[in-house]
């Protein structure tokens, strides 16, 4: 833990920096941190659990770095085929490979003297770490099917929620490739370690959902005091959807859903169809009200699959016996998981 001695030789208090927001002392050091990481070209690695806001710190090295005004480009790893993540990279020639119909300029190239976020980089596989790892060794690119080198001028963040010095233990990443992409290491911390951030972090993800009432009214004293003890497994990302769900249906009771977060026996409840009425307070139609049922089961199992999975799309998809597309976008329909977080 860090003392308040040791906090105070580097840091300045702050609530936010380049929308990371926070006024505990794990995220002051965080931004601390990312200000002296900024300075260098160095590859950073961001790691956390999932929802933490990993991508929000790699923008914010971005954002006071010398290349602010430069292109922010990211790659999601964990959502690429193997054969694409070449392409996605380093881009491609035409004629390159089937459907290479024009010249595709790759991540580093379109980010030239800005930055590069490689995203869920633990998904990578070993074919296409190696390629990784000679790009970053050699300092330059070539596109598939190219015969001219391009320097690489980009500096490379990346990011995971996986435990990559266990990974290069089990052998299934590299550790070259880990020294070079974790130079210097920043970590997010889990919400739960920092609740005196929750009620900044309530009004933020409120007013952007458009409440303009008393935050004392969504939210009030009781359901706090508990918001503040809960373990957040899903960590901000969890905090944000939960306040949109109270935005969006209604004040009045939508927090008590804590009873069943709290409640590790439950995996997912179903409301009744019947409860279900129209503007006359009749039963609405066959459809509507399956529709509705269908949406809440949807909605509770995937966040519970997604939560035991920490954030791991692959392994919830092979839990689940699902093609991982389809779950990737029944996660993103449901605001469970999307590409380009805006979580703090």
């Amino acid at each position: 833990m860090t003392s308040a001695v040791e906090l105070a030789a580097y840091t300045k208090p702050r609530p936010e920096l380049s929308g990371l927001k926070g006024v505990s002392a794990q995220m002051q050091r965080l931004h601390a941190l990312i200000e002296k990481s900024a300075r260098a070209s160095v590859p950073i690695l961001v790691s956390g659990e999932s929802g933490t806001g990993k991508e929000l710190v790699a923008r914010a090295i971005h954002d006071v770095s010398p290349r602010a005004t430069k292109p922010f480009v990211v790659v999601d790893c964990g959502s690429l085929s193997p054969t694409l993540i070449g392409s996605e990279l380093f881009g491609h020639e035409r004629g390159a490979f089937t459907g290479a119909v024009d010249r595709h300029a790759g991540a580093f190239e379109q980010a030239g003297d800005g930055t590069v976020f490689l995203d869920e980089i633990g998904e990578l596989p070993p074919a296409s770490q190696a390629m990784l790892l000679g790009v970053l060794e050699r300092g330059c690119f070539r596109r598939i099917g190219g015969s001219s080198d391009i320097a690489l001028r980009a500096r490379v963040v990346s990011a995971t929620n996986r435990n990559l010095r266990s990974d290069v233990s089990r052998q299934s990443f590299r550790l070259d490739l880990y020294h070079r992409l974790a130079i210097i290491v920043l970590q997010t911390p889990a919400l739960r370690e920092r609740p005196e951030d929750i009620p900044m972090l309530l009004g933020h993800f409120a007013r952007r959902a458009g409440y303009t009432g008393l935050l004392e009214r969504l939210v009030p004293a009781e359901t706090l005091e508990r918001m503040m003890s809960y373990s957040w497994p899903g960590n901000v990302r969890e905090l944000r959807n939960l306040v949109d769900a109270a935005v969006t249906l209604g004040e009045d009771g939508v927090f008590d859903h804590i009873n069943a977060l709290e409640n590790p026996s439950v995996v997912w409840t179903v409301p009744d169809p019947l409860a279900h009425t129209n503007e006359t307070g009749g039963i609405v139609s066959y459809n509507k009200a399956r529709a509705a049922v269908i949406t809440y089961f949807e909605r509770s199992y995937l966040k519970q699959l997604y939560e035991h999975c920490h954030g791991n799309v692959s392994k919830a998809a092979r839990l689940a016996d699902m093609d991982r597309g389809h779950l990737a976008d029944l996660l993103q329909r449901h605001a469970i998981h999307t590409r380009r977080s805006e979580d703090t």
